[in-house]
C-alpha cells in the first residue's frame, strides 16, 4: 500500500548522505494486502516478482545509488 519498496529505498535511503548500513523488513504488506479490503483491486504479488524486487533493491544498495 503506498509507494513501492524500490521507490522508498531510493527516497529514504540511497538519496541520503552518509548511509552505511541498511536493515530490510519487507514483504508482509506485499503478500497480505492485495485482494483484501485494504487494496481490493490489486493483483496478488507472485513469488517471482517479490524475489526480483529484493534482488533489484540489494543490487541498488550495494551500488550505493538510486535509480
Amino acid at each position: 500500500m503506498g509507494r513501492n519498496a524500490l521507490v522508498r529505498l531510493d527516497r529514504d535511503v540511497l538519496s541520503q548522505p552518509g548511509i552505511h548500513t541498511l536493515v530490510v523488513m519487507l514483504g508482509i504488506n506485499e503478500i497480505a494486502w492485495p485482494g483484501t479490503r485494504f487494496d481490493p483491486q490489486a493483483p496478488a504479488a507472485t513469488f517471482e516478482a517479490i524475489v526480483a524486487g529484493y534482488r533489484t533493491g540489494v543490487a541498488r544498495a550495494h551500488a550505493g545509488e538510486s535509480a
